[in-house]
């Protein structure tokens, strides 16, 4: 496709959502309940189709594309149909003495015409997501899912145009330069989820346009090991969360902290667990890589290193892999996002490693003692936090999700998707009575009053 296609596609895109904003699609809460209820009601009777574009495009397992992609959506829609109103009913403040006589409070507004760019691992969910907190916050909407992701592509553009009119909420299909097209477009509000090279992208064409944006980005999530944690229960779940989407979750275990004389124990507990699996698995349990550039990324990262399984390169299936590593390992330089574990001891250097490393999207700890795990998350920022299990908060839908510094910023889920995609409008208003204070010259005097009255 030219460059004037894609640019020709990108700005009616653009003035066809703002248009619809500014005539009021979707603007009042019933509108947006409804919405979203003919939303949940197309999903519902689309399951199968979800679940096959699913397995068309990553071969994911019908349990997992089942619990993340289609009732992990139907729960935030559920929540969000119920709470529209409230979080939309202007909200009273209390008002300072100073400005008395007076009322002051807010009201939530939407932002205008919501560009966001989805992502190929999770690519019904993460574009649902946060479409369903933008139309609940009563924006228009422009979705532009992952050509990586070719069937649930389809799949998204054909839900959304059989649920929303275009003025509302549309889906534009096509590869980078077509997101690239709709980057230059005056967004009201940008929202982005994949890997910090896009993101910065992103965040430069918000700038550019003076708008804002979100970004859920991901980097290297620290398992952290105390000295008091059961051995086998531990390894179980942090295998669980990394298998989940074969490693390909922003949450996904990075790699693993071990005490130095555990090492080998860690090792080989986390190498049972996969095995375990392994053993267990059908043909279809197992999400394949997403391309073949992949796979082959991860191969140089596992640096000879061979596989629990075997590997099958024609179908992108790639075995898991866990390994001793030290901090230099190929493995440890950027995000791993597939079934590698490498498994670095530690002894004194423990903290001085962490506070070096990025700030990533989550942060593990498996301890029983309170200072240990209180030393952990005290000197490493994360977007979340996981105590003595991995990937366990992003379920709830009452949290907040989003990272902070390289791993994103900005947050949704719930409540907080419906904050973020609104502005928190203030406002102030006064009667036509005599002002208590007086803010006008001379100010003779007036200093002594105000330090008197306002201490």
């Amino acid at each position: 496709m030219s460059d004037d296609c894609n640019r020709g596609i990108a700005e009616s895109a653009w003035k066809t959502a703002r248009t619809g904003f500014e005539a009021g699609a979707g603007r009042l809460p019933d509108d947006r309940v409804a919405a979203l209820r003919r939303l949940s009601d197309a999903l519902r009777k689309r399951e199968n189709e979800l679940l096959e574009a699913l397995r068309a495009d990553l071969g994911k397992p019908g349990v997992e594309a089942w619990l993340a992609e289609y009732r992990f959506v139907l729960d935030d829609l559920s929540l969000l149909v119920r709470n529209i109103k409230r979080w939309a009913a202007p909200q009273r403040v209390s008002t300072p003495f100073p400005v008395q006589p007076g009322r002051s409070g807010f009201r939530h507004e939407p932002l205008g015409a919501v560009l966001i760019i989805s992502p190929w691992n999770y690519p019904i969910q993460l574009a649902l997501s946060p479409l369903a907190a933008a139309i609940a916050a009563g924006n228009s909407v422009v979705l532009k899912p992952s050509e990586l992701a070719p069937a649930s592509a389809a799949f998204l553009a054909s839900l959304i145009a059989d649920v929303f009119p275009p003025d509302h909420a549309q889906v534009v299909t096509g590869g980078a330069e077509t997101a690239s097209a709709l980057l230059d477009q005056p967004f009201d509000f940008f929202f982005f989820t994949g890997g910090e090279k896009i993101g910065r992208l992103v965040a430069s064409a918000a700038a550019r346009h003076l708008k804002p944006c979100a970004l859920e980005l991901g980097g290297k999530c620290p398992v952290v090991i105390g000295t008091d944690v059961p051995l086998e229960m531990a390894a179980d779940r942090i295998v669980d969360a990394k298998w989940f989407n074969a490693g390909q979750t922003c949450v996904a275990p990075d790699f693993v902290l071990v005490p130095a004389a555990q090492l080998d124990a860690w090792t080989a507990a986390l190498q049972s667990a996969f095995e375990a699996r392994l053993a267990a698995a059908g043909p279809d349990d197992f999400t394949r890589m997403i391309h073949r550039r992949h796979f082959d990324r991860l191969l140089a990262m596992a640096d000879g290193c061979p596989g629990l399984g075997p590997d099958a390169p024609e179908r992108l299936h790639f075995a898991p892999r866990v390994f001793p590593a030290t901090w230099d390992h190929p493995a440890m330089r950027e995000e791993i996002f597939g079934p590698l574990l490498p498994v670095v001891a530690y002894d004194s250097d423990l903290l001085p490693h962490l506070r070096a490393l990025p700030s990533p999207l989550a942060l593990y700890v498996f301890s029983r003692s309170e200072d240990f795990i209180d030393s952990i998350t005290s000197v490493l920022p994360s977007g979340g936090i996981g105590i003595n299990d991995c990937a366990k908060h992003v379920i709830n839908l009452r949290l907040p999700f989003g990272g902070i510094g390289p791993s994103g910023h900005g947050r949704y889920r719930g409540k907080y998707g419906f904050e973020t995609f609104s502005h928190a409008r203030a406002w102030t208003r006064r009667p036509f009575f005599r002002d208590l204070f007086s803010l006008r010259p001379p100010y003779s005097g007036k200093l002594d009053f105000f330090r008197r009255w306002l201490k």
